[in-house]
């Protein structure tokens, strides 16, 4: 993957406030599209083996291991492409006054 970057769009003013708001937002937004290709991804190769089992004619459903083991990882990294919440500075002096205990 490379970064790109951001071309200056015209007429756009921005504040400090604004540029830190991106700099959020950009590695944020990569992680959203990263998480589409990696969820596409995993339904079509999950579809393919329950395909190949259904073919195969076993009686045992054995595409639910690989299905559950890569269902697992797919929700770390759903949680860390929508559901993670950059540390705010309330956060980091919270701990700090918990530390200084």
């Amino acid at each position: 993957m490379t970064d790109v970057d951001p071309e200056p769009v015209i007429g756009r003013t921005s504040t400090p406030a604004d540029d830190q708001l991106r700099d959020l937002a950009l590695p944020r937004l990569r992680k959203q599209s990263e998480f589409r290709i990696f969820l596409l991804v995993y339904l079509a190769v999950n579809g393919m083996v329950v395909v190949v089992w259904a073919w195969s004619g076993a009686a045992l459903f054995w595409p639910i291991f690989p299905i559950v083991a890569w269902s697992i990882w797919l929700a770390v990294n759903a949680w860390d492409a929508h559901g993670r919440t950059p540390i705010s500075e309330e956060r980091i002096d919270r701990e700090m006054r918990r530390l200084q205990r």
